[in-house]
């Protein structure tokens, strides 16, 4: 071994001597000598003769090559060996080191797709330079690839796998790597959460690929409300989303971004705030809206009664009368329910109805007429607003509403239906008998199909038989002859033309319009470039004329009809899908690849539905101010107007309707399924009849039915003195005609 360092005085000449002598013949055989000053630091030198004692240096240490050779490596290849303290890197087939004797550890770093060997171990450094061969053998290289879901297009984001970290701000991040199990961990990403964060992926055989899910961190939107009388609803819609509150504040839970709102209004109130955006900045938002309450005049202007006659309206259970002309209530914005009341002698064209008041008075005009007995014919089928007409004799009435009324004495009468253009009425005509009591008949209106005409596509341009379609109002058809023909009623009709392989038309699509006549549209083709490809992208579940749009490469397409189409030549091409309000595709982005031939690609849409809808009980038939009751269980709701009103999810529900005071529901029980719409319901309750424009406020109903029957005793000797004195001054008695009160107006029920 070589001489120790002197740690004083030399004890001879001899041992100086010895030492030299030692020195010189182990630098003889090594590459270089590191002289070992006393305090321990190393240098490189020459060889020489060793140090004299007297310099107050150590003796030298000798250093000995050590070769790493390897094999296998393609040539030019960088590697790396760590021995000892040191790391070294090169494109050579032989890395060397330096090092005293000794033994010593090594380790051989692996190389994508190559395992060294040995991998690691120990080198001994014996007196002499030592080598040792690495070889190198080439392994399989898998892949780990990364898909990620939740990110906005072109968010950064990194996973590492084994210490190799990708990044980048593509759909799915790559990872190689030899054959083994290896451990991963995504990369955080700002207002985003990974599922699975971290994790391990077995490489022995195969690639593998890992789902990566991100979602949104949420933040509290609050809409804070101020001016609502305690316990009102309100309600705010923010990016789709409906929320209804009796309290001061909606809150919503959102990721960062811009999102529209809507403050709904409210009945008898303005807001401040209506609709608009707002934006999510990785906080917290509080948008404060406040309401005023205003007011507008309803009034009742009655034609019809004569002398001081008392009448009355109800609205909303607030009942108000007058012997004037006319009578006002006062109400903010909103929808009322109202009825009338009928004094003695008289009866109403229209009982009552609903009213809208938004931002303006409001004045409904209400026709009395002498009681004989109302004939009130009641129609279902037409649109509101349409014009129908009833012939009773030689008596014809008209109305826009949904009912036509005759006042009319004791007798059988004919009557026929005129049906507006468009409509047939079941029954056309028949007969009405008024037995002194109200009769109501009621008539089915029923919409004729509208007459259709030939749309004529006829094409040009392209060789006999080669097949072509035409896309129009939802039907395809495609022929190889040189027209195609649809039959359509009038209207203007998006269409879009299906081209063969090879050919293109002049236009992709467009509007044809029928007016009463047969319409032709011509289609020219020519030939594509040599090499050009159309790729179409074809649209399924959006209502007809609704806009959409594809990014495609470096195009951008949007139209109402249902294809959009690129050119293209052969390559691999990324596509986006441009969002539609109300709708979302079932794919936002992908790639297609042209390989030679024209492509088409389906883009699914499906809407995007509210949470809520109303199911709305609508009642007939009980007196003004009479509460009553519906149920779907557990919630019972109770009203003295009209109508009730349940907001539901989608789904089935059962109900259950109270009888009020004598009066039977119909129906009273039933179900009924919400399916992202309003669900209406009727209900009518029934009583034993009474002749109209009489009422006995505050008797029983013995007491009622005594007078009742007392008057109309009267009545009915009154009538035969007045025909028997009739027939003793006029002669023989005339046969019996219609009797008709004054004309019903447009104020008659519906």
């Amino acid at each position: 071994m070589p001489p120790r360092p002197s740690r004083g005085r030399a004890s001879s000449s001899r041992a100086a001597s010895w030492a030299a002598a030692l020195s010189l013949l182990l630098l003889a055989s090594a590459p270089s000598v590191t002289a070992a000053p006393g305090h321990g630091s190393e240098r490189s030198s020459t060889p020489g003769p060793a140090a004299s004692p007297r310099t107050g240096l150590s003796a030298a240490r000798t250093l000995y090559r050590v070769a790493f050779t390897e094999s296998g490596l393609p040539t030019g290849t960088n590697w790396t060996v760590s021995f000892r303290t040191l790391n070294r890197t090169g494109p050579h087939r032989t890395l060397v080191f330096s090092a005293p004797n000794g033994t010593y550890s090594f380790r051989v770093a692996r190389l994508l797709g190559e395992v060294p060997s040995p991998e690691s171990g120990n080198v001994t450094v014996a007196g002499g330079p030592s080598v040792v061969a690495v070889s190198f053998r080439p392994v399989p290289v898998y892949v780990a690839t990364f898909d990620e879901r939740g990110l906005p297009v072109g968010t950064n984001w990194s996973v590492s796998v084994g210490g190799v970290r990708a990044a980048g701000g593509t759909a799915n991040l790559s990872v190689p790597a030899d054959p083994g199990n290896y451990s991963y961990v995504v990369g955080p990403v700002a207002g985003f959460v990974a599922s699975p964060s971290a994790g391990s992926v077995n490489l022995s055989a195969s690639n593998v690929t890992v789902a990566i899910g991100f979602t949104p961190n949420l933040y509290t939107v609050a809409f804070v409300e101020a001016g609502l009388a305690n316990g009102t609803a309100w309600s705010v819609r923010l990016n789709g989303t409906l929320a209804t509150s009796t309290s001061s504040y909606v809150d919503f839970s959102e990721p960062t971004g811009l999102f529209s709102y809507d403050v709904l209004p409210e009945f008898g109130y303005t807001s401040d705030l209506g609709s608009g955006d707002l934006e999510v900045d990785a906080e917290n938002v509080t948008v404060p809206v406040t309401f005023t309450p205003v007011v507008y005049l309803l009034t009742f202007e009655e034609t019809g009664l004569s002398g001081n006659v008392s009448w009355n309206v109800s609205v909303r259970g607030v009942v108000h009368a007058s012997t004037a002309r006319s009578l006002n209530f006062s109400l903010t914005d909103g929808i009322y329910n109202y009825s009338v009341g009928s004094p003695p002698g008289f009866f109403a064209a229209s009982t009552g109805g609903t009213i809208t008041i938004l931002g303006a008075n409001v004045t409904v005009l209400l026709r009395f007429a002498p009681t004989i007995d109302p004939v009130e014919f009641l129609e279902t089928g037409l649109p509101t607003g349409d014009s129908w007409s009833v012939t009773v004799g030689n008596s014809t009435r008209t109305s826009d509403t949904s009912s036509v009324v005759f006042g009319l004495s004791d007798g059988t009468y004919g009557f026929a239906v005129d049906p507006p253009p468009g409509f047939t009425a079941t029954p056309a005509r028949g007969n009405v008998t008024v037995d002194n009591s109200a009769v109501t008949q009621d008539v089915a209106f029923q919409a004729l199909p509208p007459p259709e005409y030939p749309v004529v596509f006829s094409e040009g341009g392209l060789p006999a038989g080669v097949p072509w379609a035409i896309w129009l109002n939802g039907t395809i058809r495609n022929a190889t002859g040189s027209t195609l023909v649809f039959q359509e009623p009038n209207g203007t009709y998006p269409y879009a033309v299906g081209t063969p392989e090879g050919y293109r038309p002049t236009s992709l699509s467009g509007n044809v319009t029928v007016e009463g006549a047969p319409a032709e549209v011509n289609v020219t083709f020519f030939a594509a470039l040599l090499g050009e490809y159309e790729v179409a992208f074809v649209e399924e579940g959006l209502p007809d004329g609704t806009n959409w749009s594809v990014s495609f490469g470096p195009y951008f397409l949007a139209d109402t009809g249902p294809i959009l189409e690129f050119p293209a030549t052969n390559g691999t091409y990324a596509y986006r899908i441009g969002p539609v309000p109300g709708y979302r595709p079932v794919a936002t982005f992908g790639n297609v690849t042209v390989n030679g031939r024209d492509l088409r690609e389906n883009v699914a849409f499906s809407a995007v539905a509210p949470s809520l809808f109303a199911i709305t009980f609508s009642e007939v038939g009980l007196p003004n101010g009479t509460n009553w009751a519906v149920t779907i269980d557990p919630t019972t709701a109770n009203a003295t107007g009209g109508t009730i009103e349940f907001l539901e999810s989608n789904g089935s529900y059962t109900y259950a309707i109270d009888a009020v005071d004598g009066y039977a529901p119909s129906p009273s029980h039933g179900s009924v399924a919400v399916n992202g719409t309003t669900v209406p319901v009727d209900v009518r309750f029934s009583a034993p009849p009474r002749p109209p424009g009489f009422s006995f406020a505050g008797l029983s109903s013995d007491a009622g039915l005594a007078i009742l029957l007392g008057v109309v005793a009267a009545g009915v000797l009154a009538v035969v003195w007045v025909r028997r004195r009739f027939r003793r001054s006029q002669g023989p008695e005339p046969s019996d005609a219609p009797v008709e009160a004054a004309p019903a107006g447009p104020g008659a029920p519906r």
